[in-house]
């Protein structure tokens, strides 16, 4: 890359700096984003924050937030809490019939966070309800009952967790 004057000593690059005035993928660094005619943006490596503890948001043209990622999700079995996958969950306690607590690896900022919760039962007992509850920084609580009749056990049990 050829530079006009001398190159910066703390390695940083400005547009001016650059002969041809162009900044393109080729003149970025090894790991930089990539983009293809189509407008396609390809990143190797990881997509980092700024903040600590704060996941990276998305943003439009003017730089106004319209959504971030996935802050916590798990997948488990629902007559014994046991995580069939997961990510930012540390452990899930079932408390008594249909009754879970999903507890979080890394807690979140506040409470104001949506809890997407489903269940699947193999057996044929009605319609059910998952109905989350107590929503804390470092967990969520859910129940899941038959319709009409009282708390039942899902053989499956997926959540995820936006905020």
């Amino acid at each position: 890359m050829a530079y006009l004057g001398s190159q910066p000593s703390n390695q940083t690059v400005v547009t001016s700096q650059i002969v041809d005035g162009n900044v393109t993928p080729a003149k970025l660094s090894t790991g930089a984003p990539t983009w293809d005619t189509s407008g396609n943006t390809s990143i190797s490596g990881q997509l980092r924050s700024t903040a600590a503890a704060t996941p990276p948001t998305f943003a439009d043209s003017t730089g106004t937030q319209i959504g971030t990622l996935c802050r916590a999700w798990v997948n488990f079995n629902g007559t014994n809490a046991t995580k069939n996958g997961s990510f930012n969950v540390s452990s899930i306690v079932r408390s008594n019939i249909g009754t879970y607590t999903v507890n979080f690896t890394n807690a979140l900022v506040d409470a104001n966070y949506s809890c997407l919760a489903l269940g699947s039962n193999q057996s044929s007992n009605g319609a059910q309800v998952m109905q989350a509850t107590n929503y804390t920084t470092g967990s969520v609580g859910l129940n899941n009952a038959v319709v009409n009749v009282t708390t039942a056990d899902q053989t499956t049990v997926s959540v995820a967790i936006f905020r």
